[in-house]
């Protein structure tokens, strides 16, 4: 129990790094749920069934042919831009999209002479 408690910890602190990076890079960061991302075709939207061991997706459908995991990818990708952060949980609160923050960048402790 004590373990699940760690874990949970970490993972929220990873999602708040990952929100403030966005952040400073311009961009929103957004939570959104990966079921059966990795498992339907992102070329014609058939369910695929494979194993976990399974790495290559494979659409006999389509023809679509790549790694599982750019499936995945491409499938988030488009659920996002299908249906925005209306089903989606946006972390933080971000300028949009097109906006842009200034980085902070950390002074360096060794003065660089000019060339």
């Amino acid at each position: 129990m004590y373990d699940k408690s760690i874990l949970d910890a970490a993972w929220g602190r990873f999602i708040t790094l990952s929100a403030c990076k966005a952040a400073e890079a311009g961009c929103t960061s957004v939570k959104m749920t990966p079921q059966q991302t990795s498992q339907v075709c992102s070329g014609c939207g058939v369910l695929v069934p494979k194993d976990l061991s399974e790495r290559w997706h494979s659409c006999s459908s389509c023809g679509a042919e790549l790694d599982r995991d750019e499936n995945a990818a491409c499938n988030l990708q488009h659920r996002y831009v299908e249906q925005g952060p209306l089903l989606t949980s946006i972390v933080g609160r971000f300028p949009p999209h097109n906006a842009r923050l200034p980085l902070r960048r950390q002074p360096s402790a060794v003065a660089h002479p000019r060339l």
